[in-house]
């Protein structure tokens, strides 16, 4: 018994010692490229648009890379980012997508999504057809949450201080510039770090998570379950400063 166990932390050491280094700060994913033809293709890309240039205002300097990043052929590729962006609009991904999301926050990556992740692209085929439909995978793994009916949010509160609030004062509501779309939000196993008030159907306003994150093994996942589109609004721009900061990837992330 003490030979397997002494053989183990030997593989361990070595796959730890011979792990490459992530070179790339920031990927953001070109979800069109390969799911064409939808009827959210225009307001998806306008909205990829606005991320990147967010991103930019920030001094980050994203790459566009394609959706089958995640798929396990492309590992040793995805494994190269830091960070990996999913923005608002995409909104449907095969398994194996899912999967390698996945395994990307296992093995250390930091993936941000703004994108609530319930939709399965069941066959693969990068076509939206009569059965696809609603996965939970996301939000047993990875996400830690599950998003469904679309709702508005005119105010956010951090709940506590770590680096994913920095700049925002403890307990306070902040009233966002304009209202930002989002969805309506169960909390299954992901920490809430920032909630908001919540304006859907006509129905009394509650709070919901805003900002939440799920650590798994080496890597975690953030949900910024507020769209992130065309705007000025300071209090969204720090929570993207969070989202990215340096502080933010050594807290949650251990990385080469």
């Amino acid at each position: 018994m003490r030979a397997k166990w002494t053989i183990a932390l030997t593989l361990l050491l070595a796959s730890l010692a011979y792990a490459e280094p992530r070179t790339k700060e920031l990927g953001v994913i070109d979800y069109f490229k390969s799911y064409k033809g939808r009827k959210s293709e225009k307001s998806g890309k306008r909205v990829i648009k606005y991320f990147v240039a967010q991103l930019q205002a920030l001094d980050l300097k994203p790459e566009m890379v394609d959706v089958d990043i995640f798929l396990p052929e492309h590992k040793a590729e995805r494994d190269q980012y830091k960070r990996l962006v999913i923005t608002c609009h995409t909104d449907w991904f095969s398994q194996k997508i899912y999967e390698g999301m996945n395994d990307y926050v296992k093995s250390g990556g930091l993936l941000v999504t703004n994108s609530s992740l319930v939709l399965e692209d069941k066959d693969g085929d990068y076509q939206i057809e009569e059965g696809e439909g609603i996965t939970k995978y996301p939000a047993k793994t990875f996400l830690g949450a599950e998003g469904t009916q679309s709702l508005y949010m005119t105010k956010v509160r951090s709940l506590k201080e770590c680096p994913l609030t920095e700049g925002l004062k403890t307990g306070e509501w902040i009233e966002l510039k304009s209202k930002t779309a989002g969805r309506l939000l169960r909390r299954v196993t992901a920490e809430v770090i920032i909630e908001s008030d919540t304006i859907y159907r006509g129905k009394p306003s509650r709070d919901q998570a805003f900002l939440t994150y799920k650590h798994q093994d080496k890597g975690a996942c953030i949900y910024l379950v507020g769209q992130v589109s065309r705007t000025d609004d300071p209090t969204m721009l720090q929570i993207l400063r969070n989202i990215f900061s340096d502080k933010t990837l050594d807290w949650l992330c251990m990385q080469e």
